[in-house]
């Protein structure tokens, strides 16, 4: 017998004040890829503070510091002195994460493009969940572990490309 999955709206409403946004931090891991990173910079130029936009550069060798600062219109870049590869660049950004003062993470690879209307599609199917959720699927529909519901679909695992986190997990 399935026991039944608190949702994560009911922990967010009863410890948020009412009518209170979540604080979202967009976290961007880079590495070269020029015209992928700038296409990820147009798209999330037009839908978020750029306050909110952090990226964390996996010392790129195609650009600088200077040119991410520009193309993400934040001073939010910290580069690695060192290439660490993917995994330990997402583990970075999650323990970075944790001590912010920001209640949810987004973390989106280079070569995402989000729609004009994600951070509100977000907001409504983030509540839906137990605090975690993928923005992005690449794998095949027809997956064994893949049960689709209205809108949205549960898997047994994800990875970070796309990526959405709560500090309050359910």
């Amino acid at each position: 017998m399935r026991t039944a999955i608190k949702r994560f709206s009911d922990v967010w409403q009863s410890s948020a004040m009412p009518g209170h946004f979540p604080k979202i931090a967009v976290a961007i891991p880079t590495y070269n890829r020029v015209g992928y990173v700038q296409l990820c910079a147009d798209a999330l130029n037009k839908s978020i503070d750029s306050n909110d936009v952090w990226i964390f550069d996996d010392h790129s060798t195609t650009y600088a510091v200077d040119d991410l600062t520009k193309w993400f219109h934040t001073e939010n870049v910290q580069q690695n002195a060192e290439r660490q590869k993917a995994d330990k660049q997402g583990r970075h950004i999650l323990e970075w994460f944790i001590t912010t003062d920001y209640d949810w993470l987004v973390t989106l690879d280079s070569d995402l493009i989000v729609r004009p209307d994600w951070l509100e599609l977000l907001r409504g199917m983030l509540p839906r969940t137990q605090g975690v959720m993928s923005l992005y699927h690449s794998g095949n529909s027809n997956h064994p572990t893949l049960t689709c519901g209205n809108s949205l679909c549960e898997m047994q695992s994800l990875g970070n490309a796309g990526i959405v986190w709560s500090k309050v997990l359910a």
